[in-house]
């Protein structure tokens, strides 16, 4: 699949998003780096509404939504630069998830943006993994937004944009998926691959249209039409074991931003 450098969470000054692609809506939209991070630093932009968390010091902010796991800032002084790891029980179907909140709407004249850098510290064999946004803070039935990533994706979720890795189906690539008010889910395989202990940097923007434009490490892998629904949503990484033995993901950092209301 060709690639696209889009450079959009870390874009040089006016650097800007290239859009193409056969799947995708053609275009080029000009980015303000500095706009950009005032938007997900939430530093007092007038115009948008925007979220960041390095995962600094040894208290995790109080915003954040956890389920099931073990979720917390390391305080040994093992980590630095900021990582939060989650790490789930070693009991088959036990996960870890983390979640903001319902905050965040797609907006029909502007673009939403999420961003995620992570890597799944343990084998990937039998672990599943979710980032992107979604509907619920909590899916207690299992900890997904999917409960299936392969071909035929079966949702969880009403509305929700992933990106997700499932071992158990066989699945060794990035999943791009999404759900739309409990539609049809559709998926695109990125084909690129995760590798265990190895960070990569997750994006998805939202543009006024509606669909869904995925980015890994910057480059544009897939697009989906009419990808969610403009409801409120949230930040949402999950991690998941399949079988017996605990699964840790690590997260480098979680940023989110949309139009205000």
């Amino acid at each position: 699949m060709a690639g696209y450098n889009a450079n959009i969470a870390f874009p040089q000054g006016g650097d800007s998003l290239n859009l193409g692609g056969t799947n995708a809506r053609k275009g080029t939209v000009l980015l303000n780096w500095e706009e950009i991070m005032t938007r997900l630093l939430n530093s007092g932009h007038p115009g948008y509404v925007g979220y960041w968390d390095d995962f600094e010091g040894d208290t995790l902010k109080a915003e954040w939504d956890t389920e099931s796991g073990t979720i917390a800032l390391p305080t040994d002084g093992g980590e630095v630069n900021g990582i939060l790891p989650l790490i789930t029980a070693a009991t088959g179907g036990e996960y870890a998830t983390l979640a903001l909140g319902l905050h965040y709407k797609p907006s029909s004249t502007d673009w939403m943006y999420f961003v995620a850098r992570v890597a799944p510290i343990t084998s990937l064999t039998s672990g599943e993994i979710e980032i992107g946004i979604s509907d619920a803070v909590a899916e207690p039935g299992g900890g997904q937004a999917f409960s299936s990533h392969d071909a035929t994706p079966v949702a969880v979720a009403s509305d929700a944009v992933i990106m997700a890795l499932d071992a158990s189906e066989s699945i060794s690539t990035w999943s791009c998926l999404s759900v739309n008010d409990g539609g049809t889910p559709q998926r695109t395989d990125s084909e690129v691959a995760a590798t265990a202990d190895t960070y990569q940097k997750l994006a998805i923007l939202i543009d006024p249209d509606g669909t869904a434009h995925f980015y890994i490490d910057d480059v544009w892998v897939a697009a989906h039409e009419d990808a969610v629904n403009s409801v409120g949503l949230t930040p949402w990484v999950t991690v998941r074991t399949e079988y017996a033995g605990a699964k840790t993901l690590k997260v480098d950092y979680v940023g989110i931003s949309t139009k205000r209301g």
